[in-house]
This record gives structure tokens, sequence and C-alpha cells, in this order.
């Protein structure tokens, strides 16, 4: 809960959103993904307060059901918003790099919440945990939201990814992982899904530069 309680942060945040999708695109691609996924950390506070206010809800339903539906939602529109118009291996890697400013900033945001309440040790403990699973997290349900929306397969990618998301919560929640011998069954089977994505990005690519040659062969026989 601590990406929500944090306002002014996520108002901050959010301006570099909102600066980001007016275009003003003078800093490059990569900074510009970049930027998106840190201030989609912001806009998904703002979104969670809003609906704690409007109707109460348990740790449970916050962290299972409408924390994946809200984060998935809003990150994986910024990160369409990068992939739109580009080759699938380029919008995914953008994509992905979305996911890294996402989690990123999230991570230093709950290091934050947890120094407070249970002291700097903790809090840098937390950090720590994150920043090693970093990559098995929203870095990869943007790479995968990415690769599908590129696909032509939006629908299912988010789907994919809201699923992953609660089954990531659930565990850490019923089985208390704070260490990275308990992360082992999440580790094993976000691995598994981001080996199996980076197997079909790798075919995708293939067959993009095969077909290229086949045009490049076409134009020059005719």
């Amino acid at each position: 809960m601590g990406i929500v309680i944090i306002p002014v942060f996520s108002l901050l945040t959010s301006i570099a959103v909102i600066y980001t999708i007016l275009k003003s695109r003078t800093r490059g691609e990569i900074l510009d993904a970049i930027l998106l996924g840190v201030g989609g950390v912001g806009l998904v506070s703002i979104v969670k307060m809003l609906i704690i206010l409007c109707c109460p809800l348990d740790t449970l339903q916050m962290a299972i059901v409408v924390a994946p539906l809200v984060e998935e939602f809003i990150r994986n529109y910024l990160v369409y918003e990068v992939i739109r118009g580009r080759k699938t291996h380029i919008g995914t890697i953008l994509g992905g790099i979305v996911g890294v400013g996402f989690a990123t900033v999230e991570n230093i945001t709950y290091g934050i919440y947890f120094a407070l309440i249970f002291g700097p040790g903790h809090g840098l403990q937390v950090v720590m945990l994150r920043t090693i699973l970093l990559p098995l997290g929203h870095v990869l349900y943007s790479l995968l939201f990415a690769y599908a929306a590129s696909r032509g397969h939006i629908a299912i990618g988010f789907v994919t990814c809201v699923f992953l998301h609660s089954f990531w919560n659930s565990m850490v929640i019923y089985f208390n992982i704070d260490s990275l011998d308990r992360s082992l069954p999440l580790i094993l089977s976000h691995s598994f899904v981001l080996v199996v994505l980076l197997i079909l990005l790798t075919f995708t690519t293939e067959n993009n530069e095969h077909n290229e040659v086949d045009e490049k062969f076409v134009r020059k026989v005719y």
C-alpha cells in the first residue's frame, strides 16, 4: 500500500506522463519510454486513492483484484502509446523499457514506505529483493503486452498480464514471500513465461528479416 499513500510524489510523477504524452519528444525514445513508466506510477496511485475513498476494500481485494487491473490497464496503455506503428521487436523492447521505469519508481516507493514503518534496514531489504526480481514483474508484463499488442492481440495480452500480476500478488501474500528462497515458485513460473516470450520474439524477428529479404529479391527480379 506504500504506493497509495504518497500523493505528492504521485502528482509529480504524473506530470512526467502528461508531458510525454503531449508529444514533447525531445529526449529520445528510450528516455521517453522511461518517463512514461515513471509517470504511470503516479497515475496508478491517484486511481487507487480514489477507489479507496469511494469504496474501502481490504488488503486482499486491493492486492489480488484492484491492483492488477488498475496497474496493468494504465501501464499497458502507456506501453501501447510507445509501440503504435512500430515493428514487433522494436515495440517489444520499448514496451519493456516502460516497465523498467514503472518498476523502478514503484520499488523505491515501497522502500520508502517500509523504511518509515519498520525502519531503514527493512526498507533497504525490500528494495533489494524487488530489484533482483524486477525483470520478472512489471518489466515482463510490459514486454508480454507489447509483444501481444504488436501482433494484434491486445485483449489476450492484457488478460494474461492481469492474471500473472494477480498470481504474483497472491503468492506474495499467502506465502509471505520476503526472501529469495521463498520467491522460487514465482521466479521459476515467471522465468518460464519470459523464456517463451524471448523465443517467440526471436522467431518473429527472424521471420521479419526473411520477409524483408524476400521483398527486396522480388523488387530486383521485377
